[in-house]
């Protein structure tokens, strides 16, 4: 299952981006990311939450992540999703050089329980940033449990949590 979601992150979902960028949301971008991209971790927290969370096309069934930050700030009919706040999270952590990965993860056997979540390393602690910052941690692994013991998402508690990063970024890469 995460195998799956990792190639179609990193190849299926930028193509799906790309036509429906090009058809349905080709507005000319504003230009946001330049203004925000340097906020502080709690500014940029609530600036990207004033956007509110819309689901991809079809109750997210044809699933796509956005490719470019601007194109967040678009007033969207659908496609401002985890993997897009996710994505919002990961693109402010490079702009610091922070090590920062993207996260895909489910609760094995709860097929609708998909979502997608960014960590990002800063001064010693792992930061687990979705739609805002959910705490810091001592490892990688501690972030992500996070989905197994607390209510984070509207899916619950992950009880048979799994996990795999399908994007990351570091300043010696």
């Amino acid at each position: 299952m995460l195998a799956w979601g990792v190639f179609y992150r990193r190849y299926i979902s930028p193509l799906i981006y790309w036509i429906i960028r090009k058809t349905i949301h080709s507005d000319e971008l504003p230009d946001v990311w330049e203004s925000i991209k340097d906020f502080n971790m709690d500014a940029f927290s609530d600036f990207i939450n004033n956007f509110p969370y819309k689901a991809d096309p079809l109750g997210g069934f044809i699933d796509y992540t956005i490719q470019e930050p601007d194109y967040f700030f678009l007033d969207l009919k659908f496609g401002r999703d985890c993997s897009d706040f996710a994505s919002m999270w990961f693109w402010w952590a490079k702009e610091r050089k922070y090590p920062v990965w993207k996260i895909l993860l489910y609760d094995k056997g709860r097929l609708k329980s998909g979502h997608a979540t960014c960590v990002f390393l800063k001064d010693g602690k792992y930061y687990l940033a979705d739609y805002s910052i959910r705490g810091k941690y001592d490892t990688l692994e501690e972030a992500m449990e996070q989905f197994r013991v607390r209510e984070l998402v509207a899916y619950g508690k992950y009880e048979r949590l799994k996990w795999r990063v399908y994007q990351e970024w570091n300043s010696k890469s």
